[in-house]
């Protein structure tokens, strides 16, 4: 291994962010990245999501299957 003199680490090692979850300051730069942006993604997801529940044409669906229909119509009498 060759050791460069102008290399001079400061601070704490670099760690995987899933092997210490609760420093971020320990992290892999790449990994603080990836974490960030995906909560910020999360944050303004669900944001929209929310805010964007009860806008909209509204449809009601009605599911009746074909044992439901068979059962009305036989209870049903003709006179």
């Amino acid at each position: 291994m060759i050791s460069y003199p102008f290399v001079d680490h400061h601070g704490p090692p670099k760690v995987n962010c899933w092997q210490d979850p609760m420093n971020p300051a320990k992290w892999k730069e790449e990994h603080f990245v990836i974490v960030s942006l995906s909560g910020w993604g999360l944050l303004f997801f669900s944001g929209y999501k929310f805010f964007t529940r009860g806008k909209g044409k509204k449809e009601v669906v009605i599911f009746c299957d074909l044992y439901c229909l068979c059962s009305i119509q036989s209870s049903v009498s003709i006179d």
